[in-house]
């Protein structure tokens, strides 16, 4: 089946702003569709150089209808002192996934955090506790997208640790806690656009048979 994207004319939708915590670059949203809206929740880094995350509701697909002026969600913990990119958001049982990268130094790590719907849809911020996710502990590890349904009771995620060659992992957990069977399911492609690492860019989307994942590469340098 062949997929074929266009890029929106109104592009780029969103640019840094005058304010003091996204005045230099803004990217890499995650994409919410709740009570016939979307939403953005994107990174956004500014004077300090520490990422947060920003929040832009939709008109359509492509025009802004709203932006607030201050960042829904910031680096509370130890381990994202230095800030926290690149959300990826997955609703199960009316509850919003969080999964990002929170860094700590030069340490890149997954972390999640939850909030309900109903109370996202409010605008209402008050996240649950950051979490560290205790998969491939003390290696870097990002990208991680939560499948948007369990599967056999199980919560499926996929991730990129920076372990050996980047490749795309899966892992399963009954809590969000506690991960297992971690394996290789999609590698770098030798020659190719994406030889030097890959990573997953949203959340799988089901199909009638199968699971459709888009996902980043980066061509190595020659």
């Amino acid at each position: 089946m062949p997929v074929r994207l266009q890029r929106s004319p109104n592009n780029p939708i969103l640019k840094p702003t005058s304010n003091w915590w996204e005045n230099k670059l803004v990217c890499n949203p995650a994409v919410v569709a709740a009570d016939g809206l979307i939403h953005l929740i994107y990174t956004a880094k500014g004077e300090n150089d520490i990422a947060r995350f920003g929040y832009a509701r939709l008109r359509g697909i492509d025009e802004v209808d709203e932006r607030l002026p201050y960042p829904i969600f910031q680096p509370e913990e130890w381990f994202e002192v230095h800030g926290i990119e690149d959300p990826r958001i997955t609703i199960i049982d009316d509850e919003l996934i969080m999964f990002y990268a929170c860094k700590e130094r030069d340490m890149a790590r997954i972390a999640v955090s939850t909030r309900k719907i109903t109370e996202f849809t409010q605008r209402r911020w008050s996240w649950s506790r950051h979490r560290l996710l205790p998969v491939l502990v003390d290696v870097h590890n990002r990208n991680a997208v939560l499948f948007p349904r369990r599967m056999d009771g199980k919560y499926v995620m996929l991730h990129r640790p920076m372990w050996m060659s980047e490749n795309i992992w899966i892992s399963y957990s009954y809590d969000l806690k506690h991960w297992y069977n971690h394996k290789v399911i999609l590698e770098p492609r030798a020659g190719s656009w994406d030889d030097a690492k890959i990573g997953a860019a949203s959340p799988p989307i089901e199909l009638e048979d199968s699971w459709l994942l888009i996902y980043h590469g980066v061509e190595a340098l020659t």
